[in-house]
């Protein structure tokens, strides 16, 4: 029979070996994650935070930037936004957080009679979701309390404020933000610096438990040179803020009860062996610790692209609680199970064929909508992945091999000059391209007109005066080849059809 000599320094380093394996899982948790689409993230720096807008630490922190869009929604509407994109990063110690905030504007309006400059944060205050304007109330939504921090140019102080809903506007008695703003460059920097938490039952707190505590936010920004004030002004739907809290010290306690398990285990069970059970044994535990704490990369994947393409309707954590989903009717789907039995009922091809084909291709709501022609296979299989890690299922696990990556052939628009000057007169295009827009597109789920629709998207109330039709042609046929990283899926749509929604939108004049 086959005898194994193992000497003191073999079994110290088989000591060591299982240690690292044990501590990987919880040395990675701790490493960081990658920044995510529609996401704020405040990142924790040790030390005290200075709300200087020209502070080297800013250059540290990684950049989110968001859309902004004319404020349509109510009275008074403004169709002639000119901010079109602001640049948010954020910090925190522990103890204080501070945002800082950028966008282009040509005009430092701070001083004489004319109208101001002026950029604002919006929070929801408890658990009641809300409009990201004042929180108004909408058809389908009661509406919360939110918490708005507004700056102003020309001003010494920023204001911390409430509202639930237009016209309800107040100052609060105690104000807790402060902060600085510099103008150079054609360029604006604010920055918005408070306490994580406070007694103020009117401020948003944040509290976070666990390693990222997400919140909602929002952004306005007024341009005082282009006669914005009050409802007039430019603002982005509901994001993500993610809090992230210093590194959990427990890992130091889990070093010391890794040493002390792999030692007992070395020297009361595998001391207690000889010869050829000795490496069997030694080999299972092996085989089992490396099964068992090495990350699935394949899931984490498809959790960056789950955020940034699913998160909006579907929600964070895959409840179907989403910032849109408010506005949807049917109402997404929940990935966890947590209120029906749907996920454990389908294999995976079935989930692949969902998120590739959109509810259309599988004979079910065009809101959902496909992302076939948008991401590659190998993404596809990743979203799949993460998704069966939301909730309990039988399936066979998706492996790295299945999702290699898909070489996509890149396309390129080659289409004859469009003539929609008289679309007015087209009425059975224009019908035939509002049937396409709401029916078999599902345009509504991301874009709103009027009362309807989702609010991922631009309002399209106006889109016949502000878009050119070549290039929303161009968009709704492959919006990636003029915006890479839009989360706006790629519909495969035919010309023909592409034809008659830009006839439909290109009518759309305001209400």
């Amino acid at each position: 029979m086959i005898q194994f000599k193992i000497d003191k320094k073999w079994y110290l380093i088989y000591t060591i070996f299982v240690i690292f394996i044990i501590l990987l899982p919880l040395l990675t948790s701790y490493a960081g994650e990658k920044d995510i689409g529609a996401m704020v993230t405040s990142k924790f720096i040790k030390g005290d935070i200075s709300d200087d807008p020209n502070s080297p630490v800013w250059e540290q922190v990684p950049t989110a930037q968001f859309p902004l869009f004319s404020q349509v929604r109510f009275e008074p509407r403004w169709f002639d936004g000119k901010v079109r994109s602001i640049s948010v990063r954020s910090i925190n110690n522990g103890d204080k957080i501070a945002f800082l905030l950028e966008w282009e504007d040509k005009t430092e309006d701070r001083k004489g009679d004319g109208l101001k400059d002026g950029v604002a944060i919006e929070f929801p205050v408890g658990k009641e979701k809300a409009h990201f304007s004042h929180a108004s109330r909408m058809e389908q939504l009661p509406g919360g309390k939110v918490n708005i921090w507004h700056w102003k140019a020309g001003s010494t102080d920023i204001k911390d404020m409430n509202a639930e809903g237009l016209g309800t506007l107040t100052v609060q008695e105690h104000q807790d933000v402060t902060g600085k703003n510099f103008w150079n460059n054609n360029k604006w920097k604010v920055v918005f610096l408070r306490r994580l938490s406070n007694s103020d039952n009117n401020d948003v707190q944040f509290q976070p438990k666990e390693y990222k505590e997400y919140k909602d936010i929002a952004f306005a920004v007024w341009d005082g040179s282009n006669e914005e004030q009050g409802a007039q002004k430019t603002i982005s739907s509901w994001y993500y803020l993610q809090v992230e809290v210093p590194p959990n010290r427990m890992i130091y306690a889990y070093s010391l009860i890794a040493v002390v398990v792999a030692g007992l285990f070395e020297f009361v069970i595998i001391r207690k062996l000889k010869g050829i059970k000795k490496g069997v044994l030694s080999l299972i535990l092996l085989f089992v610790i490396l099964n068992g704490c090495f990350r699935n990369e394949t899931a984490e994947r498809g959790k960056n692209l789950y955020a940034k393409y699913c998160s909006s309707c579907h929600g964070k954590k895959g409840r179907g609680d989403g910032f849109n989903a408010a506005y949807l009717d049917p109402k997404p789907r929940d990935h966890t199970d947590s209120k029906e039995e749907y996920m454990v009922a389908k294999d995976n091809k079935k989930l692949f064929d969902v998120v590739s084909k959109g509810g259309r291709g599988i004979a079910k709501s065009p809101l959902m909508p496909p992302f076939g022609n948008t991401l590659s296979e190998g993404e596809i299989w990743s979203v799949v992945a993460y998704m069966r890690t939301l909730h309990k299922n039988k399936f066979e696990k998706i492996t790295i091999q299945e999702t290699e990556k898909v070489v996509k052939k890149k396309t390129h628009l080659k289409i004859e000059k469009i003539n929609f000057e008289n679309v007015e007169s087209l009425s059975e295009d224009i019908s035939r391209g509002e049937r396409l827009f709401k029916e078999k597109y599902g345009c509504y789920s991301c874009h709103r007109i009027g009362e309807k629709g989702g609010v991922i998207g631009s309002p399209l109330d106006r889109v016949g005066f502000r878009l050119n039709a070549d290039w929303i042609f161009r968009w709704i046929s492959n919006p990636q080849t003029i915006k890479p990283d839009t989360i706006m899926p790629n519909f495969g749509m035919p010309d023909r059809d592409a034809r008659f929604i830009v006839s439909y939108l290109k009518s759309l004049k305001g209400i």
